[in-house]
């Protein structure tokens, strides 16, 4: 990089998340990450141009174009860990090859927890560790400026320096009330009214009101990215910001990217009496909750969710196994599970369930136990979607990747091999005999038929569909699924690398 760099251009690029294929264009959810990053830096004078892998099939020319026009401070580029790096890596090499004097900066999960693997990488100068919205500001003033001593007063940025990483110590998280909105004006929101589950027709928006979690489940990022900590805007922001975008942009439904919506149960009362009171009427998706929350809310708190536009809420149920939920220290039970279960469907609540298979210590015994469970589920509120089960994703800094690692599971040595991480693959086989394998592979493929609702995964027909996806939960229910001469018809028509990614029909 260059001392005394003068600009007033900051590239931001957004990779894409998933393979193509008929199932991606539900995933280009809005880019919030970098549209919080961005809302500082407009807000400090600087133009900032804004590159989405996912929706802009010329992205490269974008990139290469705005580059060859220079004075660009910097490229960011947001990372979270599996197939994101690939398109983070491309785009990297394109910003090296168009324009090797400009630094490539690489932020979100992934860099923020492998800092040093990250900037062993030849494209990457430099990492924004943590939450980036006065870091990144500070990153590009410092820049401007110069020089080793104004980017050691950066907080969070890492850096090499000759044979050595340096570590700049992150500032404390910011409140969220203090920060301004994403800016929404860089993108053509119109092309993002869409979301994962959602209905056909429907017009929901990505929108954020919270950040972390406090709970301590030994699998999750959270643990190292945000300490544990949990920060929520105020409920009179959430009614505002919700209210604004509805009015901006017509949207029919919001699509929450909260780890945990529903970590203060006060401020969830309170945010629902704002929206029974004032507003807006619209649905609210994938509010993240735990069966826990569910089933410490009373009949009248379930009643006001729903008539604040809470009728579906995102469970991250994980196992069937009791022995698995404590092991990766969720904790919660399977008998919350069912009676919360219970308590949704008394509601008229519909909940969204999420599993997993693949953990470090799971048995055979323990995986029929969860698709066991997902079938009761279903039973027990037919209106509930069961989604597939994903394969456990070992994300670095967490307790649940150091035991696998202690147990032979190889370590990703660099970005390109991180990228093959997915919830498809088997990440973590050292545990595993070849029919613990194979059976997993054939729970995951099952799982995706449990839901009749989840059409794409079983043909399109309706009868047929219902028919097989009744026939599947029989055997489920009654351990015949050894059976499974369908396995490589599934097989073909999953189509994505994420399990259970099919909307509703």
């Amino acid at each position: 990089m260059s001392a005394g760099l003068r600009t007033k251009r900051v590239v931001l690029v957004f990779p894409r998340v998933m393979p193509p294929g008929p199932s991606a264009r539900q995933w280009d959810l809005l880019p919030l990450s970098v549209l919080s990053l961005a809302s500082p830096l407009l807000e400090a004078g600087y133009e900032v141009t804004l590159i989405d892998q996912r929706v802009d099939d010329g992205w490269r020319g974008a990139l290469e174009s705005v580059l060859n026009a220079g004075d660009v401070a910097c490229v960011g580029v947001s990372a979270m860990t599996g197939y994101p790096i690939a398109g983070a890596l491309d785009a990297s090499r394109l910003a090296k090859e168009a324009s090797p004097a400009t630094p490539v900066v690489w932020g979100g999960v992934h860099p923020s927890l492998l800092a040093e693997q990250t900037l062993a990488s030849p494209l990457v100068d430099l990492v924004v560790r943590g939450e980036g919205e006065a870091s990144f500001l500070a990153l590009v003033r410092a820049l401007e400026a110069g020089g080793a001593r104004a980017l050691d007063r950066v907080p969070g940025l890492s850096r090499v320096e000759g044979a050595r990483v340096v570590h700049v110590p992150p500032a404390e998280p910011l409140g969220l009330d203090a920060l301004p909105a994403p800016a929404y004006g860089l993108v053509d929101v119109g092309r993002y009214l869409n979301a994962p589950f959602a209905a056909s027709g429907s017009r929901p928006l990505a929108f954020a009101t919270s950040r972390g979690c406090p709970f301590r489940c030994r699998y999750c990022y959270n643990l190292a990215f945000n300490r544990g900590r949990w920060r929520g805007m105020s409920a009179d922001r959430v009614q505002r910001e919700a209210a604004r975008l509805v009015a901006e942009h017509g949207v029919d439904g919001l699509f929450l990217l909260d780890d945990n919506f529903f970590a203060n149960p006060r401020r969830v009362r309170e945010i629902c009496d704002l929206l029974v009171r004032e507003g807006p009427a619209v649905r609210f998706l994938n509010a993240n909750c735990r069966v826990d929350s569910i089933d410490s809310f009373s009949a009248e708190d379930l009643a006001r969710l729903r008539e604040a536009g809470f009728d579906e809420l995102f469970v991250g149920v994980e196992s069937g196994s009791d022995r698995v939920l404590a092991h990766v220290g969720k904790g919660t039970a399977v008998e919350q599970t069912l009676r919360a279960n219970r308590e949704l469907e008394a509601a008229g609540i519909v909940p969204v369930y999420s599993f997993m298979v693949g953990m470090p210590g799971e048995t055979r015994e323990d995986m029929e136990a969860t698709l066991a469970l997902m079938v009761r589920l279903r039973d027990d509120h037919p209106a509930a979607v069961v989604n597939a089960l994903n394969i456990y994703s070992p994300f670095p800094g967490t307790p649940l990747y150091d035991e696998a690692v202690s147990l032979g599971m190889p370590e990703p040595a660099t970005l390109r091999d991180w990228a093959e991480v997915d919830y498809v693959r088997v990440n973590y086989a050292a545990g595993f005999s070849a029919g613990d394998l194979a059976f997993m592979r054939k729970a995951s493929l099952l799982s995706a038929v449990v839901d009749d609702k989840l059409g794409a995964a079983a043909g399109r027909d309706g009868f047929a569909r219902r028919a097989y996806c009744a026939s599947v939960r029989w055997r489920v229910r009654h351990r015949l699924h050894a059976f499974t001469p369908e396995l490589g018809w599934l097989e073909r028509r999953r189509e994505s690398a994420v399990a259970g990614a099919s909307p509703r029909t």
